[in-house]
């Protein structure tokens, strides 16, 4: 009887940390997927102030453009600390990182362009649509992030299930 009671305590715990190591990684994933999105948002705020300036002149529009780049700096922070201990998933940080740089440095140059050369010449520049191309990258590669995390989800679950070991 001792021994049974003690099979069974060894396997409600062994149940309790499977359970527990993948409620812990939904977290981080989910936590991840808020970031992508907080990053997302930020470069859509970005490319508002730079639109608006570009369309106006009006420099008030470059106050959208800075918050969006400050928010930006802070996000991606989080979001590169959240990924630094996993390797698997410090690949992915890597990928969307590359394009939101490629990203910023555009914005940055349409709002050089306008600047220096005016509005006919940072809409030539805009017309290219490498901006667009840009970020239609960056939201497939959150989509990504978010089908990932669904399928994760979906085969913890599994493995949760698989993984109980019933002693009755």
């Amino acid at each position: 009887m001792l021994f049974r009671s003690a099979v069974l305590l060894y396997f409600n715990f062994f149940n309790l940390r499977i359970a527990q190591n993948n409620t812990d990684t939904i977290k981080e994933k989910q936590e991840d997927l808020r970031l992508a999105h907080e990053i997302l948002i930020d470069l859509q705020n970005i490319e508002t102030g730079q639109r608006g300036f570009v369309l106006t002149g009006d420099s008030s529009f470059l106050g959208s453009y800075e918050s969006g780049l400050l928010s930006l700096s802070k996000d991606t922070l989080s979001f590169l600390n959240s990924f630094s201990s996993n390797n698997e998933r410090s690949f992915h940080y890597d990928e969307l990182m590359h394009l939101v740089r490629k990203k910023i440095a555009h914005s940055n140059q349409v709002l050089l362009t306008s600047k220096k050369y005016g509005f006919d010449s940072a809409m030539k520049f805009i017309a290219q649509k490498y901006g667009l191309i840009i970020m239609d990258s960056i939201r497939k590669k959150i989509d990504g992030f978010e089908k990932n995390q669904q399928q994760d989800r979906k085969s913890t679950r599994l493995n949760s299930s698989h993984a109980n070991i019933s002693y009755a």
